[in-house]
């Protein structure tokens, strides 16, 4: 559950890392797949609401309330999760690392960077968060910085594809065409999609 949230949102901050952006909101949306989506969340909330009041101590439960708030544009709710969350357990790794995405996609760079800092503080191997530090590494012109969370990242999972996806975009943002294009293709062969917005949009920053 929770795995498939952060890479929704790691797939967002993927589109985010194009300078051509725009281009991505004439997309059409299916509407009833997103009706279908939002009563799905609804329902996880209402679900884990229950859970919550059976056991107000259970701090993992919030952080998944907090996914769900997320997944519907409701992020002070989602932090207010997450905040709950980590004052039941400071030592919860992954919830600094759910409530630092909450921030960078508010474009909070200050606090997501402080809590993606904490949570690889306090668990050296968790992979998301450095995929997701190294997204936020990125987008503040920090190339080295966000390479070297990359390159952290595949080592933890070399069978990652969004890991080489979003190292690829890296490269080309600097124009290193052979090294992103490298990337681009090992991040298919391990079953990453591009769809085909998305190749056009790399390929036009590579110039092609």
């Amino acid at each position: 559950m929770k795995q498939v949230k952060i890479v929704f949102i790691c797939l967002s901050l993927f589109l985010l890392a194009f300078d051509s952006l725009p281009s991505f909101a004439a997309a059409p949306i299916n509407k009833n797949k997103e009706l279908y989506e939002k009563a799905k969340f609804v329902k996880i909330i209402n679900d884990i609401t229950r859970e919550i009041k059976a056991n107000p101590r259970k701090a993992k439960l919030y952080v998944i309330r907090g996914n769900a708030y997320d997944d519907l544009g409701k992020s002070d709710l989602a932090i207010k999760d997450y905040n709950e969350a980590i004052r039941l357990d400071p030592g919860f790794a992954a919830a600094y690392n759910e409530r630092g995405l909450s921030y960078y996609l508010r474009q909070d760079h200050h606090k997501a960077l402080t809590d993606f800092n904490t949570s690889i503080s306090l668990d050296p191997k968790l992979f998301w968060a450095y995929l997701n530090r190294a997204s936020l590494y990125d987008d503040m012109g920090k190339f080295e910085s966000a390479l070297h969370d990359y390159n952290t990242a595949i080592e933890l999972d070399p069978l990652s594809g969004i890991a080489y996806a979003n190292r690829a975009i890296a490269y080309a943002r600097q124009k290193n065409t052979s090294k992103a294009e490298a990337d681009y293709k090992k991040a298919i062969e391990l079953g990453f999609r591009f769809s085909p917005l998305n190749e056009k949009a790399f390929k036009k920053m590579l110039g092609e």
